[in-house]
């Protein structure tokens, strides 16, 4: 978003269509009222869509900064017409309109990241991913999401899997030993929510190829990626 705002500075709230882009703003948030920018939106999904055979298209909505939000005169006065109380209302609004407007014109589903599905309002049809940790994964699947279950704290292999080794840390040190003790029982996923995972995932990001060789990928996966699997399939 922060990206596209260099290109189309208007996507943001309180920006002209006409405004100059700054390499100083670095907002990250599309305003939720603009028309455009739902146009914009429906212009890029519509050729994913096109490019991509999937009946599932991602979306993204983590990470959204909704304080951004709160100095825009337009989208107070959308909350006020839609009869929010909560600015981060906006975001169930935003995908709502991706994922039963856009997308479903295309005949796709929406797969959205687990910040999106908090207030639990969000459509049942769209795929959860449970990034920030198994509690947040469990919480989308009790509230009858589909869900794909990759903490970050588990199943993210481009996380340090030792002190001296490359990487990085907010998930803290992922060994071997710590994605292959990933549990479902253990972090009270029972019979019931069973039944909306979808499976696990382990996530590499890949800017972080940039500064690296090529075989830094593979350094970073192996062996967790074997314990991935077998954690996955058992």
């Amino acid at each position: 978003s922060r990206a596209i705002a260099k290109v189309h500075p208007s996507i943001l709230c309180g920006v002209s269509t006409d405004a100059p882009t700054s390499i100083n703003d670095r907002r990250n948030v599309w305003c939720a009222s603009k028309e455009s920018n739902y146009k914009l939106l429906a212009d890029i999904l519509g050729e994913i869509c096109d490019l991509f055979p999937s009946e599932y298209i991602h979306i993204g909505g983590d990470e959204v900064f909704a304080s951004q939000w709160n100095g825009c005169a337009s989208c107070k006065q959308l909350m006020q017409q839609k009869g929010y109380t909560k600015t981060k209302q906006l975001t169930d609004h935003f995908i709502a309109r991706l994922s039963k407007e856009i997308l479903k014109e295309h005949g796709k589903k929406a797969c959205v990241w687990d910040e999106a599905s908090e207030s639990g309002t969000m459509d049942k049809d769209n795929i959860v991913y449970g990034w920030q940790g198994a509690p947040e994964a469990l919480a989308a699947a009790k509230k009858g999401y589909k869900t794909i279950v990759m903490p970050g704290t588990f199943f993210y292999i481009d996380q340090n899997p030792s002190a001296d080794e490359d990487g990085i840390n907010w998930g803290g040190i992922i060994d071997i030993k710590k994605v292959y003790s990933f549990s479902f029982p253990a972090l009270g996923f029972d019979s019931t929510v069973m039944k909306n995972i979808i499976g696990i995932e382990g996530a590499f990001w890949s800017e972080l190829l940039l500064s690296h060789t090529p075989e830094y990928l593979d350094y970073q996966a192996y062996p967790r990626l074997c314990a991935i699997a077998e954690v996955a399939w058992t």
